[in-house]
């Protein structure tokens, strides 16, 4: 079984820190930095997402590093 899913907003709460997107800057990585470097912080969820014996799991995140 592969298990493929997202990381912001499934398996970590990103709620708290959706302010931090700077929406009106024309640089991406700029427009983010502070979302993303905040990312640490979020508290984790739906771990029976992933948690599934056996399962390989791939996670996708559009954070650039």
């Amino acid at each position: 079984m592969l298990i493929i899913c997202d990381v912001d907003n499934v398996l970590a709460d990103d709620a708290w820190r959706r302010s931090f997107i700077r929406h009106n800057n024309p640089d991406l990585h700029a427009r983010y930095r502070d979302y993303h470097m905040s990312s640490v912080m979020d508290n984790s969820r739906n771990h029976d997402l992933i948690c599934v014996r056996g399962a390989r799991v791939v996670l996708l995140t559009a954070m650039p590093e």
